[in-house]
């Protein structure tokens, strides 16, 4: 059987409060069904469930991408992590969205 490459870059996880209500494992899991090469999760203003997230893809064969949708200026924003530097970068983006 032949799968079309498509991966989810936009997903969010019961750490995004009142915003999704699946587990970081049962987005993989769910992921891993349809065949996604890879999976980012983008929770709202926060990170919380990337080390679960990423220890998941990693049981199941995907490539696991860590991202946050951002709120600026009431408007969300998605961004992800391409390397460490990003990683960083996202961190203090996040820092500075909650000491605003």
């Amino acid at each position: 059987m032949t799968y079309i490459m498509f991966a989810h870059l936009h997903v969010k996880s019961a750490f995004s409060f009142l915003h999704a209500g699946s587990s970081p494992e049962d987005l993989v899991k769910q992921a891993r069904n349809i065949h996604c090469p890879a999976l980012a999760l983008t929770d709202k203003n926060g990170i919380y469930g990337a080390v679960r997230f990423l220890k998941a893809c990693k049981s199941q064969g995907i490539q696991g991408i860590i991202g946050s949708e951002v709120t600026v200026e009431n408007s969300p924003v998605v961004l992800l992590v391409q390397n460490e530097t990003g990683y960083a970068n996202l961190c203090h983006i996040l820092t500075a969205a909650h000491s605003a």
